[in-house]
C-alpha cells in the first residue's frame, strides 16, 4: 500500500521561471535553474557528529566520506547534518545481511532527499560538474587543428550537415 506524501519522483521539478524566484538558495543557480556542484567534491570539513556518540568507527568513516561528496556543499548551506547522520545509520542498517525491504526503502528515500541518487539530483536540479583536472586535461589535449576541424570557419549548419536547399 502506498502512503501519501511528497516523494522525489512525484510531480514536475520546480519551475525556474516561477514568479517568486528570489530565494537566497538561488544564488548558485544558472539561468535554467540548475545548481552546479563542484566535481572535486566539498572541501569543507565534515561537521561534528550530531548524536551523542557514534555507534562505531565504521559509522564515523562513512560520515566523513559522505561529507566529501559534491552534494555536501548544499548540505552545509542548508544545515543538513542531522539528515546526513540519519542517512548514514539507515545505510548501515540496510547493508546488514537479511535487511528488511523497509530498511532498504528507507536508505533509498534518504539518498533521494539528499540528492545522492540520480532521481535526487534531478529533483533538486543539481548538476555535478567535471573536476577541474579533467577539464584542464581536455583543454590541453585539444589543439587548434582539432578545434578548427570540429567547427569549420565560415560554414553553415546546412553545409556541415550536408543538407542542400532544394531549388525550384
Amino acid at each position: 500500500m502506498n502512503t501519501p506524501g511528497a516523494r522525489v519522483s512525484n510531480g514536475p521539478p520546480p519551475d525556474p521561471n516561477a514568479l517568486r524566484r528570489d530565494k537566497p538558495s538561488d544564488k548558485h543557480r544558472d539561468r535554467l535553474g540548475v545548481t552546479h556542484l563542484p566535481g572535486e567534491g566539498s572541501s569543507l570539513p565534515a561537521p561534528a557528529w550530531p548524536f551523542p556518540t557514534p555507534a562505531d568507527d565504521i559509522e564515523l568513516a562513512i560520515w566523513n566520506a559522505e561529507w566529501k561528496r559534491p552534494q555536501a556543499v548544499m548540505w552545509h548551506a542548508n544545515n543538513l547534518a542531522m539528515e546526513v547522520a540519519l542517512y548514514v545509520r539507515a545505510l548501515i542498517a540496510a547493508e546488514k545481511p537479511g535487511a528488511s525491504d523497509a530498511r532498504l526503502r528507507n536508505a533509498r528515500s534518504f539518498m533521494d532527499s539528499l540528492g545522492i541518487s540520480l532521481a535526487g539530483l534531478r529533483f533538486h536540479q543539481w548538476q555535478i560538474d567535471e573536476p577541474l583536472a579533467v577539464m584542464a586535461r581536455k583543454a590541453a589535449a585539444e589543439t587548434p587543428t582539432t578545434r578548427a576541424r570540429r567547427t569549420p570557419r565560415g560554414s553553415s549548419t546546412r553545409s556541415r550537415l550536408g543538407i542542400l536547399r532544394a531549388t525550384g
